[in-house]
């Protein structure tokens, strides 16, 4: 017999480990780091760079999500 927190937490494992649950943290991750980044360009340029390859993984992100969501 498991307790109720070994069933939580085999729950939030499922839901954290599922293609779509990591499509969207992908997403979101990656999502703010762009806009952090895009901030902090305004004092570096050099952040320019980071905020394309954020944008880069948010479109791999929405691609998986779409993907995920066809199945």
């Amino acid at each position: 017999m498991k307790s109720k927190f070994v069933e939580w937490l085999e729950a939030v494992a499922d839901t954290m480990f599922s293609e779509l649950w990591q499509a969207k943290a992908l997403i979101a991750v990656f999502g703010i780091l762009g806009v952090v980044a895009f901030i902090g360009a305004f004092w570096n340029p050099a952040h320019f760079g980071t905020t394309g390859i954020c944008a880069i993984m948010v479109l791999c992100g929405i691609s998986e999500y779409k993907k995920v969501k066809r199945q």
